[in-house]
């Protein structure tokens, strides 16, 4: 029988569960994706306005609002993600991942 692949073994489970990162990875994961549904929205609400704004119905304020808005909606998910990442090379060099140290190396 096959076990499930997101189903330790319990003899792995004393070793990855203390690693404080771990448990956040899913949650991690989750934010991510209603972040990529907040990046879609604001993009399609910077499109709606400068449909508007081409027609004449608001003013070029409302399109940079919405522009800093996607923006910000953006960033947000870099951030997300960047954390997410590091969060993961924590957690696999925590479980031994073949990480060695290379020297610092001067370009001169």
């Amino acid at each position: 029988m096959h076990s499930r692949p997101d189903r330790l073994p319990s003899s792995c489970s004393n070793l990855v569960l203390p690693f404080p990162g771990f448990p956040s990875l899913h949650a991690r994961a989750e934010q991510l994706a209603r972040q990529r549904e907040q990046l879609s929205a604001a993009r399609e609400a910077v499109r709606l306005a400068d449909v508007r704004y081409r027609e004449g119905l608001v003013t070029y304020l409302d399109v940079l609002d919405t522009q800093r808005t996607a923006l910000a909606a953006e960033t947000q998910l870099v951030l997300t993600e960047r954390t997410r990442l590091t969060d993961m090379v924590s957690l696999f060099k925590a479980l031994g991942g073949g990480w060695v140290p290379s020297p610092i190396r001067n370009p001169a």
